[in-house]
């Protein structure tokens, strides 16, 4: 979970959409940050998760159906659920709800934590396997939300599920506005205007000048 915390921490302070929520897959799940544009608030929700915070068994689709709930005024949404795909208790099948999810214009990821294998787990340095998932339902589950799977067994892998999804959401920004350094014209036939005016003054002057220079 510590790793875990780290690499979602990096995730939102480097997050570039416009709100943020979290809820926390338990039985039941719980609304653990409503949306909010503060990634400072996001940061400090994500480091206070704990492992057991929903309980130790899981309600997927109950999940699910809250993120529709609590969050549906935000229109469409990219969910992404990490999980380390554990025994699934509850009445709505999460297939169901990720399909809903999807029909609602929302987009769902999903991340599994932990060995591909039976017998695979255990923990490994800097690494997130610690019991077996099955991969072939939480391929199916991303598949009914419209995303993709993504099996992180090491922290490399969980990083570069986060940046593929943000890549793919990523809005193009506003063009910045260039600004360009206008010098008006007028200075120069003002200043020409002024400088025949003068001309025209002095000239008969000057013209005066010489004509009597030439007497003499």
């Amino acid at each position: 979970m510590s790793i875990t915390r780290r690499l979602l921490d990096g995730f939102v302070a480097g997050y570039r959409g416009r709100r943020i929520g979290l809820v926390v897959l338990g039985n039941p799940p719980a609304l653990w940050l409503p949306l909010t544009t503060d990634r400072a608030v996001a940061r400090d929700a994500v480091s206070r998760l704990r492992p057991v915070l929903g309980g130790r068994l899981s309600d997927m689709g109950a999940t699910l159906q809250l993120v529709e709930q609590r969050f549906r005024e935000a229109g469409e949404k990219v969910v992404v659920l990490v999980t380390d795909g554990g025994l699934q208790l509850g009445a709505t099948s999460p297939l169901a709800a990720a399909r809903a999810l999807a029909a609602a214009g929302n987009t769902l990821y999903v991340i599994g934590i932990g060995a591909g294998e039976p017998g695979a787990g255990g923990a490994e340095q800097g690494g997130l396997i610690y019991e077996p998932i099955d991969a072939v339902f939480l391929q199916a589950l991303a598949d009914a939300g419209g995303g993709a799977f993504f099996h992180a067994q090491d922290t490399d892998a969980f990083s570069a599920a986060l940046s593929t999804i943000e890549s793919r959401h990523r809005r193009p920004g506003a063009a910045i506005p260039v600004e360009r350094l206008v010098e008006p014209w007028y200075p120069l036939p003002l200043g020409l205007a002024m400088a025949l005016l003068l001309l025209s003054v002095w000239w008969p002057l000057l013209r005066g000048g010489r004509r009597a220079g030439a007497d003499a």
